[in-house]
């Protein structure tokens, strides 16, 4: 009696490939994948890789016991994709679903009154697609050879499943179409730019991480901050470009997102700590210097509460991918874990920058300034050290939808490392003294003249403008980059 149920229930997925190349293989094989169960008050669940089905025990209306089968198609649901219109696609197998009572015995079952709940799985390949997904429940009329939406209902979307509800047992799936507000920002350019910044923004970062090591810089308390922030932008770029696609292996897009979420954090938890010194340096002359591995505990500390405490709430369902949100990155409510961190993070900064540019303004090096001259030193001072605070994600929080927005916001974050490299890295005293002696080195003559022309540019300069630059003399603004003030 089971094996004929399974037979009834695959008989209408047969009549659907009977339209189809191919048809064999579509249909013979899910015998292997049917199961059956004995339906009873106690038993009412059966469980497949691709779908559960739930049947109240209201639902038998009387019935002591009936054969449940259920059988599921990946074959049919791909070729059946290729003939939808409008960006839609089948996001699930087909489930195909029969019950019948027990052993030739009588009576109705009450589906109308007591629908079935068939929990159905996405299919991996489908979280590749990009943009926010609207979902429908539906099932396969083989008469009108079409999709219907007739006596089912969404009950509850999971980020990786859709739980429906049927009134009627026949062949049901998961109809899937991009919404098209929230495919603004995918355009092939827009990748490329993304792949081209991230790839220079890595080669930046790992040389700034080489000229630090090799030149000892690790020292001061600043260069402390700024080769660990490089650190952590460098290992969160080659999570994203090595693993955020992969989509297919649950367990390592769970990793993926993990570890994501960790860096991702850790940058914001390194630029707090720049902001934090700025502001300690330019409103107290005289501080106590952390020693590094203070410094270190604190930057990569702060980040694994806030992870683990993820972890524990959400587990590996937070983490990893959903139809809605493609990529192997935070699911649902624990995107809230990364929201809110980042949120303070670039308010206190945002603070800190202001009590900074009012120590500036109240200095008497710029009490001889225009207004103009002042904005602009003040201008050119907040684009210097943007890359440190994190401002640029402020573009983050209204890219859906707005392309312009969504632009600068790869340019900026892609090549956040290039700007801490130029910035951070050839602008400081070690490092352009090493391109000093290079030079000497590839051309003599022209290093003998230098320090000449040196002190002609230097006597020129002070000549003409006494007081141009706020040094650490005058100020305790603690820009390496003390120009960008002036």
């Amino acid at each position: 009696m089971f094996h004929e149920s399974i037979d009834n229930a695959s008989l209408s997925l047969a009549r659907m490939s009977a339209q189809l190349d191919n048809i064999e293989a579509a249909f013979l094989p899910l015998r292997n994948d049917g199961e059956t169960h004995s339906l009873t008050s106690d038993s009412s669940k059966v469980t497949l890789n691709s779908a559960i089905v739930s049947v109240p025990t209201k639902a038998l209306n009387g019935v002591k016991g009936a054969a449940l089968a259920v059988v599921s198609t990946l074959e049919v649901a791909h070729q059946l994709s290729s003939d939808l219109s409008n960006g839609s696609f089948l996001g699930t197998a087909i489930v195909s679903v029969s019950l019948e009572p027990k052993d030739g015995g009588t009576g109705s079952f009450d589906l109308k009154g007591h629908p079935i709940q068939v929990e159905l799985i996405h299919l991996h390949n489908q979280t590749k697609q990009t943009g926010k997904l609207k979902r429908t429940c539906v099932y396969y009329d083989d008469v009108a050879e079409q999709w219907l939406t007739e006596g089912c209902t969404t009950e509850s979307e999971g980020t990786g499943s859709t739980t429906c509800s049927f009134k009627h047992l026949t062949n049901f799936a998961v109809l899937m179409q991009i919404d098209p507000e929230s495919n603004a920002c995918n355009f092939k350019a827009l990748d490329v730019l993304s792949a081209v910044g991230g790839v220079i923004s890595i080669v930046c970062l790992a040389l700034t991480l080489c000229a630090f090591t090799l030149l000892k810089m690790f020292k001061a308390e600043r260069n402390v901050a700024h080769g660990n922030l490089a650190f952590a932008v460098l290992v969160s770029q080659l999570v994203f470009f090595t693993g955020i696609d992969a989509a297919e292996n649950r367990t390592a897009c769970s990793a993926v997102a993990v570890l994501l979420h960790y860096f991702l954090l850790s940058s914001f938890s390194w630029m707090l700590i720049e902001g934090a010194l700025l502001f300690v340096k330019a409103v107290f002359i005289f501080h106590r210097e952390l020693h590094p591995f203070k410094v270190m505990a604190l930057g990569w500390g702060m980040p694994i509460p806030i992870v683990a405490i993820t972890f524990a709430a959400v587990k590996s369902d937070g983490y990893g991918y959903s139809s809605d949100q493609p990529g192997c990155w935070l699911n649902g409510i624990a995107i809230w874990a990364f929201i809110c961190p980042i949120t303070v993070v670039i308010t206190v900064n945002t603070v800190f920058v202001i009590a900074v540019i009012r120590s500036y303004l109240r200095l008497k090096a710029t009490k001889g300034k225009t207004e103009l001259a002042k904005i602009r030193g003040v201008l050119r001072a907040i684009i210097i050290i943007q890359p440190l605070m994190g401002f640029t994600w402020l573009l983050g929080f209204g890219v859906s939808g707005q392309v312009v927005a969504c632009v600068l916001f790869v340019i900026l974050n892609t090549l956040q490392g290039v700007f801490i490299f130029v910035l951070y890295c050839l602008k400081t005293d070690e490092v352009q003294t090493v391109l000093k002696k290079f030079k000497n080195k590839i051309s003599p003559k022209r290093g003998e003249d230098q320090p000449n022309q040196l002190r002609m540019s230097t006597m020129g300069a002070t000549s003409s403008t006494k007081i141009t630059s706020l040094d650490s003399k005058t100020s305790s603004v603690p820009f390496g980059e003390k120009e960008a003030w002036t």
